[in-house]
């Protein structure tokens, strides 16, 4: 691993956030920008897990097919994973708060112009689907400007708190977001569900607005070149960091193994019981609730090495594949699932943490959304296989079989020499990252 001179502005990641005449200097999580950013990140997560509920009902009460329901979320995954790459690029050529503004109102139009559809009559499936792109589209340029904006926020050392404060919102969003639209799905019917999220999308762009000040002493993103070249200049940002690309590397075999997988083989499983479906919800609210606590410790976490801790928290989740997939006692199942949800939680917060003090600022919006797409180009592929190797070998074995592979391959990458020489004392002195040429 090479090693950046001190001087080498590219080398210190996003540490001179807390320099004087920088946003975030000399503050912390309690400021009134990561306040209004937080506020209105929350708001948009909520909306965006209560939404598929509503949505799914909504397909679902009109066509009664299962494959239109799938057309419908395939529509909104295939934008996603195709255009975060781009929407990565531009969160390093403009302003990171103004793509948020302008996605979130796109957003609520989008979600707002469905409601009424629906409201007003029978809307065709691919009005449907073309709205539901909109909202793939959405994401994909949302999600790398969010992820990328925390240094621009608060300073080096309030960061990684800061990280966990985002981790806990984005995991209670995901245990409230499903209920409340099941709740209001029920209440209200899908229609007006829907047309809840798209004003959500609409009151986050509000809040957004108000940090669209530019502040003194803050410089323009500046446009250097094409966005083509600025995706391919994150791909070499990802190249001559082997910590970066290693980790990368395994978060795609865990996001395949585990989320690709648990959650098409677990409720299979799960249906054996009488009681399958009430058992499985309690476990996935298992694993959100250990992933609010997780995210709520690892605001004190300083491992020294802390990709290699990251992965272990990734492992955490084995034992729980294990345990489901020998039918092990309920409790049990849902100990270990609120334990892996810690350790997913924990990882999280480490990674965004390492992230944002070893990568440029100036480009880690372009590298965020290649985590984005490592995270999730592969989930899809996972999804349509597991049901087939299922029913080859049974549910039982090829959960067993994933899992071991999970821990072979997440073993291998956390004992790699570079994962052990990048540090957190390294990281904080910006002495062993690596700069990009």
């Amino acid at each position: 691993m090479g090693v950046a001179p001190p001087h080498d502005e590219t080398a210190r990641g996003s540490a001179e956030v807390s320099q004087p005449g920088v946003p975030g200097a000399g503050e912390d999580t309690r400021n009134g920008r990561f306040r209004r950013f937080y506020a209105a990140h929350l708001i948009s997560l909520v909306g965006d897990e209560a939404a598929p509920i509503a949505v799914a009902f909504a397909v679902l009460q009109r066509t009664h097919s299962a494959s239109s329901l799938g057309l419908v979320l395939a529509s909104g995954a295939i934008p996603m994973t195709g255009l975060v790459l781009l929407g990565g690029a531009w969160g390093d050529r403009i302003r990171k708060e103004l793509i948020m503004v302008a996605a979130n109102v796109l957003g609520g139009i989008a979600q707002t112009a469905l409601a009424l559809a629906l409201l007003l009559g029978k809307p065709s499936l691919a009005i449907i689907c073309a709205l539901q792109a909109a909202i793939g589209c959405v994401r994909a340029f949302y999600r790398p400007a969010a992820g990328s904006i925390v240094p621009e926020l608060v300073p080096t050392e309030k960061r990684q708190r800061a990280n966990a404060v985002v981790s806990v919102g984005t995991n209670t969003a995901s245990v409230i977001g499903p209920a409340l639209g099941g709740v209001a799905v029920a209440a209200l019917g899908a229609e007006y569900a829907i047309a809840a999220d798209g004003l959500s999308y609409l009151l986050a762009a509000l809040l957004l607005l108000t940090l669209l000040k530019r502040r003194p002493g803050t410089d323009k993103p500046t446009v250097q070149q094409s966005a083509i070249k600025d995706v391919i200049s994150g791909f070499r940002d990802v190249k001559v960091r082997p910590w970066l690309y290693q980790t990368l590397v395994a978060f795609a075999v865990f996001d395949l193994t585990f989320y690709g997988v648990v959650f098409v083989l677990g409720p299979a499983l799960a249906s054996h019981s009488h009681d399958g479906a009430r058992i499985w919800g309690l476990t996935v609210s298992g694993l959100g609730i250990g992933a609010i606590l997780g995210g709520i410790a690892a605001a004190r976490l300083r491992p020294e090495r802390p990709l290699r801790r990251a992965l272990l928290g990734l492992l955490s989740t084995s034992p729980a594949m294990a345990a489901l997939a020998l039918h092990g006692p309920t409790s049990v199942v849902i100990a270990l699932f609120a334990l892996a949800g810690a350790g997913i939680a924990a990882a999280a917060v480490l990674w965004e943490t390492t992230l944002q003090l070893g990568v440029p600022r100036a480009s880690l919006a372009r590298v965020s959304s290649i985590d984005w797409l490592a995270s999730l180009g592969l989930r899809p592929l996972a999804y349509a296989l597991a049901g087939p190797a299922a029913a080859w070998v049974g549910a039982k074995t090829a959960l067993l079989v994933v899992a071991g592979i999970q821990v072979m391959a997440l073993s291998a990458i956390a004992i790699a020499p570079a994962l052990s020489r990048l540090t957190w004392s390294g990281l904080e002195n910006h002495s062993c990252v690596p700069a990009a040429n």
